[in-house]
Protein backbone atom coordinates (compact mmCIF):
# COMPACT_ATOMS: atom_id res chain seq x y z
CA UNK A 1 0.00 0.00 0.00
CA UNK A 2 1.53 3.29 -1.08
CA UNK A 3 1.53 6.25 1.31
CA UNK A 4 -0.44 8.41 -1.13
CA UNK A 5 -3.13 5.80 -1.92
CA UNK A 6 -6.75 6.94 -1.88
CA UNK A 7 -8.38 3.49 -2.00
CA UNK A 8 -7.40 0.04 -0.76
CA UNK A 9 -8.75 -3.11 -2.41
CA UNK A 10 -9.80 -5.52 0.35
CA UNK A 11 -11.26 -8.17 -1.97
CA UNK A 12 -11.82 -8.67 -5.68
CA UNK A 13 -13.41 -11.85 -7.04
CA UNK A 14 -14.56 -12.45 -10.60
CA UNK A 15 -16.59 -15.53 -11.59
CA UNK A 16 -17.39 -16.36 -15.23
CA UNK A 17 -20.14 -18.84 -16.06
CA UNK A 18 -20.54 -20.16 -19.63
CA UNK A 19 -23.63 -22.07 -20.74
CA UNK A 20 -23.89 -24.77 -23.41
CA UNK A 21 -24.70 -22.17 -26.10
CA UNK A 22 -21.56 -20.16 -25.36
CA UNK A 23 -23.37 -17.33 -23.57
CA UNK A 24 -21.63 -16.12 -20.48
CA UNK A 25 -22.18 -14.15 -17.32
CA UNK A 26 -19.64 -12.45 -15.14
CA UNK A 27 -20.16 -11.91 -11.43
CA UNK A 28 -17.87 -9.36 -9.82
CA UNK A 29 -17.52 -8.90 -6.07
CA UNK A 30 -15.34 -5.96 -5.05
CA UNK A 31 -14.72 -4.59 -1.57
CA UNK A 32 -12.84 -1.30 -1.44
CA UNK A 33 -11.74 0.74 1.54
CA UNK A 34 -11.80 4.52 1.13
CA UNK A 35 -8.72 6.00 2.78
CA UNK A 36 -9.32 9.73 2.37
CA UNK A 37 -11.53 12.39 0.79
CA UNK A 38 -9.94 11.92 -2.64
CA UNK A 39 -10.89 8.24 -2.48
CA UNK A 40 -14.46 9.11 -1.50
CA UNK A 41 -14.75 11.49 -4.45
CA UNK A 42 -13.30 8.90 -6.83
CA UNK A 43 -15.76 6.20 -5.72
CA UNK A 44 -18.86 8.39 -5.52
CA UNK A 45 -19.73 7.25 -9.07
CA UNK A 46 -18.50 3.94 -10.47
CA UNK A 47 -18.70 3.67 -14.26
CA UNK A 48 -19.14 0.25 -15.87
CA UNK A 49 -18.77 0.31 -19.65
CA UNK A 50 -20.57 -2.29 -21.79
CA UNK A 51 -22.17 -2.58 -25.23
CA UNK A 52 -25.90 -2.32 -24.47
CA UNK A 53 -26.80 -3.59 -27.96
CA UNK A 54 -25.17 -6.95 -27.19
CA UNK A 55 -24.94 -7.13 -23.40
CA UNK A 56 -26.87 -6.41 -20.24
CA UNK A 57 -25.67 -5.20 -16.87
CA UNK A 58 -27.45 -5.85 -13.59
CA UNK A 59 -26.25 -4.53 -10.24
CA UNK A 60 -27.24 -7.19 -7.73
CA UNK A 61 -26.20 -5.30 -4.62
CA UNK A 62 -24.42 -2.10 -3.69
CA UNK A 63 -23.69 -0.94 -0.18
CA UNK A 64 -21.37 1.13 1.95
CA UNK A 65 -20.09 -0.04 5.32
CA UNK A 66 -19.10 2.63 7.83
CA UNK A 67 -17.91 1.68 11.31
CA UNK A 68 -19.45 -1.77 10.85
CA UNK A 69 -22.88 -0.41 9.86
CA UNK A 70 -24.21 -1.28 6.39
CA UNK A 71 -25.93 1.31 4.20
CA UNK A 72 -27.68 -0.30 1.24
CA UNK A 73 -27.73 1.68 -2.02
CA UNK A 74 -31.30 1.55 -3.31
CA UNK A 75 -32.00 0.52 -6.90
CA UNK A 76 -33.40 4.03 -7.51
CA UNK A 77 -29.95 5.49 -6.80
CA UNK A 78 -28.24 3.27 -9.40
CA UNK A 79 -28.26 4.82 -12.86
CA UNK A 80 -27.77 3.07 -16.19
CA UNK A 81 -27.09 5.75 -18.79
CA UNK A 82 -25.49 5.50 -22.24
CA UNK A 83 -22.25 7.32 -22.92
CA UNK A 84 -22.49 10.36 -25.15
CA UNK A 85 -20.24 8.52 -27.62
CA UNK A 86 -22.58 5.48 -27.87
CA UNK A 87 -24.45 5.02 -31.15
CA UNK A 88 -28.22 5.55 -30.97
Amino acid sequence: LEADSNIECLQSDTIYKVDERGRWTMELDIQLKILNEAGRQHLSVLPFTYDATRSTLEILEAKAITNGKEFIVSKQKIEDKPLASDPL
